[in-house]
């Protein structure tokens, strides 16, 4: 059985070196459609019950664009000696792909008032004391109105999330600089209800 899989991934991978070294992908993308679509629709569907057959279409689309973007750059991360076949590469790169979308997209149609009630009740232990100085959640949940939709993006990836400036570059696709800029901003925003002495 374990010969069989090995066969398999040294298919698998070679059909992978012809995409990566030759640009020949047509094989690569009829092989690897089928899966990518199953891992989609699934992961999808478990979290977003509504939608669309557009909507997954669309997240295809993304995924292959997350694996040939920049001279397919997560195709060569794949280690053949990694410990993961193939197959369970793409997989993941697609259930990546669909897990950030759901992220960014649920971040950005939040309401004001469920963002500062998610972050409340699920924050992470290392800054429950943060959440306990908050005297005001009326002026709380105004401060997060007046708030663009990145620095709200921002705000909930680092509290509520626990990601790092570096972390949330990578998800919304801006530079680990700009992201400390707006965290410091949004830091100054908040000292009118939190203890300036803390910061996150």
């Amino acid at each position: 059985m374990k010969n069989q899989k090995r066969q398999i991934n040294e298919k698998e991978y070679q059909i992978l070196k012809k995409c990566i070294d030759d640009g020949e992908c047509e094989e690569f993308v009829q092989k690897q459609y089928g899966r990518i679509k199953r891992c989609v629709t699934k992961t999808l569907l478990k979290k977003k019950p509504k939608s669309t057959d557009a909507d997954i279409n669309d997240l295809i689309g993304d995924v292959f664009v997350q694996i040939f973007n920049k001279n397919c750059r997560k195709l060569r991360q794949y280690k053949k000696d990694g410990g993961k076949s193939v197959n369970g590469w793409i997989y993941m790169i697609a259930y990546q792909t669909v897990s950030n979308h759901i992220r960014k997209h649920d971040i950005i149609y939040d309401s004001d008032s469920e963002i500062s009630e998610n972050i409340e009740n699920n924050i992470h232990a290392s800054q429950e004391e943060i959440y306990s100085l908050i005297q005001n959640k009326e002026l709380f949940e105004n401060t997060i109105k007046n708030f663009d939709k990145v620095d709200k993006i921002i705000l909930k990836l680092s509290l509520y999330e626990g990601f790092s400036s570096r972390q949330i570059g990578e998800i919304i696709h801006m530079e680990e600089r700009s992201i400390n800029n707006r965290r410091s901003k949004i830091n100054k925003l908040l000292k009118e209800i939190i203890n300036p002495k803390n910061q996150w």
